[in-house]
């Protein structure tokens, strides 16, 4: 056997084991759940690139257009003014003089005493009209308290979704108090869910979601006026197995919460519309904590929730092998057409190399024959 023929054997070798090696990652994929095309990014290495694209992004020009925006409403809104403000300071980014004097004249009319009461009160009483601003003036959190889901247990105007999540919450009580908390997130995170909702924060998509744990979780039948007063009913209540299905998504709220508060919590909420999208917002939060507003306003949801995946072990696996099989099949090509192209470029040579000494001779006979 040839050189040649051991070198293309080799080839197709390797461009065999390549094809076999994209087969395996492509049915891994298919077949795996765990296993993905993309992964979620590092905490330290998300954190540096949402700082990096929030700088580039984070304009005089663009903050003081943003707050010009968020002043138009009725109240205004104070959360991601307030936001900008903080992190313009921090960063040193100078506001035009014109929309802080606005921003100051806003403030005096809406967040003074008087108004902020008013605000509180209405809070209170009629959740479901309590804008964002006003709960961050008061501190509204009655809600992700038991004093929340009593009250929901008891109202005559509560759904099926609100009967579940207060359910789950004082079930989730309960069972701290038997387990030593191992379901205090839970509770905190379905009355967190439970106040996002009667604000709004909560998209449709998402509430479609939400109903569909309820649903699978709870059994409404076995809840009456008085249940609430005995946990361990509340417990009966509740399937605990199927409660973790609702685990994941609860857990993703209460990080969130952790790391910007309820407010902006329940803001943030706003933007997700599936539970990859919360958990990719969770995971943002995380990363920058008090700035995710401002980067979720001026960064956009699109490309935050991109900025916090990468490509997983498995796809570089994936784009390594069919590269060493592209290169392998070149190399198998360029190893059969290469003799080829060789023999012809020698061909063509040699064929020149002919005519050029067949117009040269006669010019040289012509001269030998002038010179004598």
């Amino acid at each position: 056997m040839t050189f040649k023929s051991v070198k293309r054997l080799l080839w197709i070798a390797v461009a065999l084991l390549s094809l076999a090696a994209v087969l395996w990652q492509l049915h891994l994929m298919v077949n795996n759940p765990t296993v993905s095309f993309y992964s979620e990014r590092a905490i330290e290495s998300l954190q540096k690139e949402i700082e990096k694209e929030l700088a580039k992004r984070a304009t005089p020009e663009g903050l003081n257009a943003r707050i010009i925006q968020a002043l138009n409403p009725t109240p205004a809104d104070w959360l991601i003014i307030d936001e900008i403000e903080y992190y313009a300071s921090e960063q040193g980014i100078v506001l035009n003089p014109d929309v802080i004097l606005r921003i100051k004249e806003r403030k005096a009319k809406e967040r003074g005493l008087l108004a902020g009461s008013k605000q509180c009160w209405s809070c209170i009483t009629t959740p479901n009209q309590c804008p964002l601003s006003a709960a961050k003036l008061c501190d509204v959190a009655v809600e992700i308290t038991p004093i929340g889901d009593v009250r929901t247990l008891v109202s005559e105007d509560a759904d099926q979704i609100d009967i579940a999540l207060a359910t789950v919450g004082l079930a989730a009580t309960g069972v701290a108090v038997f387990t030593g908390g191992s379901t205090a997130g839970v509770k905190a995170g379905a009355g967190l869910a439970k106040a996002a909702r009667k604000a709004g924060s909560i998209t449709r998509p998402m509430t479609k979601h939400l109903t569909q744990l309820a649903d699978n979780m709870v059994d409404i039948a076995k809840i009456s006026d008085g249940t609430w007063k005995n946990p361990r009913m509340l417990t009966e209540a509740v399937d605990m197995k199927k409660l973790n299905a609702l685990q994941d998504w609860v857990s993703d709220l209460t990080k969130m919460r952790s790391s910007v508060g309820t407010v902006i919590t329940m803001k943030i909420l706003h933007h997700a519309d599936t539970p990859a999208e919360l958990r990719a917002l969770s995971r943002a939060s995380e990363a920058v904590k008090k700035r995710m507003l401002v980067a979720l306003d001026v960064i956009g949801k699109s490309r935050l929730i991109k900025l916090t995946m990468q490509l997983s072990d498995a796809a570089l696996t994936l784009i390594g092998a069919i590269l060493t099989g592209v290169f392998a099949l070149i190399g198998l090509f360029w190893s059969a057409v290469f003799p080829v192209l060789k023999v012809a470029i020698l061909k063509a040579t040699g064929s020149l190399a002919v005519r050029s000494a067949a117009k040269l001779k006669p010019a040289a006979i012509t001269t030998s024959e002038a010179c004598q």
